[in-house]
């Protein structure tokens, strides 16, 4: 496998997680109490919020703008740790 091969696949990784995650309740909890949206939220507004978080306009930019990508690990990494405390 290339190395333009497996950064095409991360960035794959993080678009399709993005829209799992927004689906989660779990996920959703977290940004109520993490980040202060409101709740219940459907997976609709989770995807507004997160969007609205990194302060891009689509989840493609997730995959195509590499500081977006950046800081949506970083979300997840926040959220993981918020999950298991």
């Amino acid at each position: 496998m290339t190395a333009a091969t497996r950064h095409q696949l991360a960035e794959m990784h993080d678009a399709l997680q993005f829209a799992i995650s927004c689906r989660e309740p779990a996920f959703k909890i977290f940004l109520h109490e993490q980040k202060g949206f409101s709740h219940p939220m459907s997976d609709d507004q989770a995807v507004a919020n997160v969007l609205s978080l990194l302060g891009i306009r689509s989840r493609e930019e997730v995959r195509s703008d590499e500081a977006a990508a950046e800081q949506w690990r970083l979300l997840v990494e926040d959220f993981r740790t918020w999950r298991i405390s």
